[in-house]
């Protein structure tokens, strides 16, 4: 028996996408020289690659649907997969369970992702910028670190040019200790303005703008927080306070500040809403395990979820979930969506 090899000469061999290898060799009519009237006639021929392994990320939401995800790449051929770094045992502990009851850890290798720190710098900036959870959202994943600051003795003038030139609307006020003592606003300076501004000439109001210090028009009573605190538990305070933004503190010391556009932005993120695909608002039971049943509904017909929220209704007992939708047909969706006993859809469209 003949044995050729993998990219021997007697063939011209080409890669193609998708696990094909396409390959051109002597056509049979040739008598096995290639050339018949001076014509090479080419015949390609599909090899079929083993699919050996694959990565698998525990901690991207939705997290219910991470072990559905490992299955269909199990059930392609993969071997072994290969997680992400665990930065999360806990999370780490559910998927696994998870796994273990669809029987996947029986029919492929996981290995789990670690790594060495080389240094402690390291590691704060993973805890800093990871937050040892995969991508909880928490304040200090939302602020803005090392903010724009002002003196309380600045002139007015100053402290608004400041502000235009870096483009914000809130200046945090330290001393000369570093500490916080006050924030300006917009509307602060608005404020300082005499409301009877049309009758004085731009040089009288400069003047008088000038004589004006941080310290007169500041917000001295200033709420803060720490920044492990959730961005929802922040949104809360900023609505029921009627404030636009809230400086962020560690030990102390002022490490950041969030504002209302940074929570808008995260609510874009949460919502998908810069990917495309199917917005989708269902109605269904206050019970345990609603979601996980539509989810796993969505990735059975090969669909992923790119957001995914849910919040009361004003029936106490009916809870209704927003989602985005993807690789799915529209019509697909809905009827899978229709067969799933008490859950009513009450909106789909192309976002």
């Amino acid at each position: 028996m003949a044995v050729r090899r993998v990219g021997a000469p007697s063939t011209d061999s080409t890669v193609r996408p998708g696990g094909l290898r396409a390959e051109r060799a002597d056509h049979p009519a040739s008598g096995g020289s290639g050339q018949e009237a001076g014509v090479q006639l080419p015949v390609v021929r599909a090899v079929h690659f083993t699919l050996l392994g694959a990565a698998a990320n525990p901690f991207a939401p939705p997290f219910d649907y991470r072990p559905l995800r490992l299955g269909k790449k199990v059930a392609a051929g993969a071997r072994f997969v290969q997680t992400q770094l665990i930065y999360n045992l806990e999370r780490f502990k559910t998927y696994m369970a998870r796994v273990r009851d669809l029987g996947l850890h029986e029919r492929v290798y996981i290995l789990a992702g670690v790594g060495s720190l080389k240094s402690v710098g390291a590691a704060r900036s993973m805890a800093d910028k990871a937050g040892g959870s995969g991508g909880n959202m928490l304040v200090k994943d939302q602020m803005t670190p090392h903010p724009v600051c002002g003196r309380p003795e600045m002139p007015v003038t100053e402290a608004q040019a400041l502000m235009q030139e870096h483009s914000i609307r809130h200046l945090p006020i330290l001393d000369a200790d570093g500490a916080l003592v006050g924030l300006i606003t917009q509307r602060a300076l608005t404020q300082a303005v005499p409301s009877d501004v049309k009758k004085f000439s731009p040089f009288v109001i400069n003047y008088v703008l000038a004589k004006i210090k941080a310290r007169n028009i500041m917000v001295k009573d200033v709420i803060t927080i720490g920044e492990d605190m959730a961005i929802e538990e922040a949104a809360r305070i900023m609505a029921d306070r009627k404030i636009g933004c809230l400086p962020v503190m560690r030990d102390g010391e002022l490490v950041g500040i969030i504002s209302d556009n940074d929570l808008f932005n995260a609510m874009v993120n949460l919502l998908g809403a810069r990917r495309a695909g199917l917005r989708v608002t269902v109605l269904q039971p206050d019970r345990a395990g609603e979601v996980a049943r539509i989810s796993t509904a969505i990735a059975e017909k090969g669909g992923y979820l790119s957001g995914f929220v849910t919040y009361p209704t004003a029936d106490p007992s009916i809870w209704a979930s927003l989602f985005k939708v993807t690789n799915v047909p529209k019509e697909k969706l809905i009827e899978t969506l229709n067969n799933l006993p008490d859950i009513r859809v009450q909106d789909v469209r192309d976002v």
